[in-house]
């Protein structure tokens, strides 16, 4: 209370009291956080309180959801989050209160009263802008044979794998975009495969089949509604495809001009054969790989070398009772695979090379038969 003196009359004197003047309470708000904010983002600010008279200032957060992050002019009619304490945090949303417009700004309102009714004047309010999350993007790629390097072959499927996702769209609104470059103006095999994508992703696979050899790039670019991108490539070689190679033959072939002598029926085979996309036995990838072509002869101690009728898989029977005891016979498989790349040496080659390769696509035994 404050005395006030009297002096309006002599008569008058001594003082009287009168109730104090309520100031009104001061209000800032403070972001917690530093930095960006993102649509799905959880957010914090604190109210700043200053109280002249030191009462207790009862708070009233309003939040509301915007388009427009320059002028906030067009923001929703009604608040999406209310709160009363001196932190107060939330969630940005995603979409404005109509489900359909992406959340571009956000305007906050804090209004204070005190004890005795005194409001702030006016209520602080702050306005940041929402950004939008560019989506994310892992692209790899693998094939069931991979030279060191790494290196792949003409003609051989490359599977390609784009995972892609955005902490603030869709799925279904993001776009996706393919691009081949290969080292030369060439159709382009690229085709569809089908795979299961991982939790809150999405994964596309394709299979690329590289027609010519060089330096090929594979670009992936994913886009949001608001055009934010990511972009991954990747960049590989491809070689010819080498000629195929007898990895294993039984039985074993004895050195030089050894003869081998066969007393029983024997099944002479190529287990294995190595190639880049003709193995035996067939490498797991159903259509897209094939196997080698066998051609087995046999050359007996008169006539020419004749083809064994019948003999087109990996193996053939020879029975040496077939010849009388001590008879020297040659025994030979030749093996080609998709491209037929004939097999030029002489007959007299027991084993023969296509190209520059170190391995053979021919073995020739001598056999005695006994």
């Amino acid at each position: 209370m404050r005395c006030v003196v009297a002096i309006a009359s002599l008569w008058l004197a001594g003082c009287f009291y009168i109730d104090p003047i309520n100031q009104r309470p001061s209000l800032d708000i403070r972001q917690d956080s530093v930095g960006d904010i993102f649509r799905g983002e959880e957010v914090s600010f604190t109210a700043v309180v200053l109280d002249p008279d030191d009462q207790t200032v009862e708070l009233t957060w309003r939040v509301y959801m915007c388009t427009d992050a320059t002028t906030f002019a067009d923001c929703d009619a009604e608040s999406t989050f209310v709160g009363d304490q001196r932190t107060f945090g939330f969630v940005v949303p995603m979409t404005r209160a109509d489900g359909v417009t992406p959340v571009a700004g956000l305007r906050i309102v804090l209004d204070g009263k005190d004890d005795h009714g005194a409001t702030s004047k006016p209520n602080d309010q702050l306005q940041l802008a929402v950004k939008d999350r560019n989506p994310d993007l892992d692209l790899r790629k693998a094939s069931v044979y991979e030279q060191p390097g790494p290196q792949y072959v003409v003609g051989m499927p490359i599977n390609l794998y784009a995972v892609y996702g955005d902490g603030d769209d869709s799925l279904d609104s993001l776009t996706v975009d393919w691009k081949v470059y290969p080292p030369m103006q060439v159709p382009i095999d690229l085709t569809d495969d089908v795979i299961d994508s991982p939790p809150g992703k999405r994964q596309l696979a394709k299979i690329l089949k590289p027609q010519v050899t060089g330096e090929w790039t594979v670009e992936v670019t994913v886009a949001d509604p608001g055009m934010n991108m990511a972009m991954k490539s990747l960049t590989f070689n491809v070689i010819a495809d080498r000629a195929p190679c007898i990895s294993v033959v039984a039985p074993i072939v004895p050195p030089g001009s050894t003869a081998l002598p066969v007393m029983d029926p024997t099944l002479f085979q190529v287990p294995i054969v190595g190639d880049d996309l003709d193995s035996y036995p067939k490498t797991p990838g159903g259509s897209l790989f094939g196997e080698p072509t066998f051609q087995w002869s046999i050359l007996g101690p008169t006539g020419g070398r004749q083809v064994i009728s019948g003999a087109t898989g990996s193996s053939t029977l020879f029975d040496p009772s077939t010849f009388a005891p001590g008879t020297i016979v040659e025994l030979r498989v030749e093996i080609q695979d998709r491209k037929l790349t004939p097999v030029n040496c002489t007959d007299s080659d027991a084993t023969c090379s296509v190209g520059a390769n170190s391995c053979i696509q021919r073995q020739t035994w001598r056999v005695e038969a006994r």
